[in-house]
């Protein structure tokens, strides 16, 4: 068990903007020009120079990354030089909502090719949890050159509240929110891979590029053929999509497809799908909490594979211990349970508040390996 946070270098969602603290110190430089008597044209030189910077190409103050206007005023951004982004996880600090983005600052090549996500809920835990959860998650991302970003669920009830989703699901329809934040502050990342927060990564270990992603594995892994929604909907993956067409790759578990860890490509195709998936027909569908109270985006996920084909052509299932090693083996979905050694354990459904802590420290201090 982590006894510390790592000091990751990474950010932390900050008050102020360095940009702002440039600005000011460029502008205080400016009035002591003019209260010394400087020439005019000193003065006016020194403004027209500022102008051109402030209104260049600059990679991190262009039109993509300046502030933008939202519902409830100006949007502030800030840059982390290291790819670790995260709350404070101080309980006097309310959510950022939509007010602030942090986005990773360094080039297209430095840039990880995958960003470990989750959610953080800050009526479970408390701050302690927090940040052990953020260790598990950033100890396996430096061992392998991937990047983490976390929010709180909280952060973005403004989004959700309104759309019958009481305070306690908040988190099963956040995380899309979070994942496109993510998509934001790591453009050139390729993919996603979010992890619930009851979520432990027990081995770090095992490489999710060699373990799942690449291709010619990916290609043999992959339950082709399967129904969606087990034992036998009509539904059934693709028999012969090529691996490396695949976008989105996730675990069902027998009541259908789970959100619990899954991968999303960084593109076009997985934008439009958290889009689609977080869209207020989805949250307010009271159907789906009907289907799965627990998990009601599990059941919109398997409605929208189901029936949208140009969805499904680029998902691939895979057995639930690659990605989401389940604490009990399923009764219809086989190869599911954990097996030690496995990269991740998911926690029940059915464990709650602080007995759900308990279990995921009692977890991690089993079953990790380093």
């Amino acid at each position: 068990m982590h006894a510390a946070l790592p000091r990751p270098g990474g950010v932390e969602f900050p008050s102020s903007s360095a940009f702002t603290v440039r600005r000011n110190k460029f502008v205080a430089s400016i009035k002591r020009f003019i209260s010394r008597g400087s020439s005019n044209f000193i003065p006016i030189i020194l403004i027209f120079i500022f102008l051109l910077y402030i209104f260049s190409g600059s990679k991190y103050s262009s039109n993509r990354y300046s502030n933008r206007a939202v519902s409830n005023g100006s949007q502030k951004v800030f840059y982390s030089k290291e790819p670790y982004i995260f709350p404070s996880f101080s309980p006097d600090v309310e959510g950022v909502g939509s007010t602030t983005a942090v986005l990773y600052k360094g080039t297209k090549k430095s840039s990880p090719k995958i960003i470990v996500v989750t959610g953080f809920d800050r009526n479970m835990g408390g701050v302690d949890f927090h940040k052990e959860v953020l260790a598990n998650r950033l100890t396996y991302a430096q061992k392998h050159g991937y990047g983490v970003y976390g929010r709180y669920f909280q952060d973005y009830k403004q989004f959700i509240e309104h759309h019958g989703i009481t305070r306690d699901k908040i988190g099963n329809w956040a995380k899309f929110f979070i994942i496109r934040d993510a998509m934001l502050a790591f453009p050139d990342a390729e993919r996603i891979w979010w992890l619930d927060l009851n979520v432990v990564i027990t081995n770090d270990n095992i490489n999710l590029e060699e373990h799942v992603l690449d291709p010619k594995v990916l290609d043999t892994i992959m339950l082709r053929d399967q129904a969606l929604i087990p034992p036998e909907s009509i539904i059934h993956t693709y028999k012969r999509v090529p691996a490396d067409q695949i976008k989105f790759v996730v675990t069902q578990d027998d009541k259908g497809l789970s959100a619990s860890s899954f991968v999303v490509s960084n593109d076009l195709y997985g934008r439009v799908l958290m889009d689609y998936w977080r869209d207020p027909l989805q949250m307010k569908y009271g159907a789906y909490r009907d289907q799965q109270p627990s998990s009601p985006e599990n059941a919109a996920l398997t409605h929208l594979v189901q029936w949208h084909p140009t969805i499904l052509s680029k998902v691939a299932l895979v057995p639930g211990r690659y990605l989401a090693s389940r604490a009990r083996e399923g009764v219809l979905v086989k190869d599911n349970g954990y097996v030690e050694g496995d990269l991740t354990y998911v926690l029940p459904n059915d464990c709650f508040g602080l007995q759900c802590v308990t279990k995921w420290r009692s977890i991690l201090s089993t079953y990790r390996t380093e």
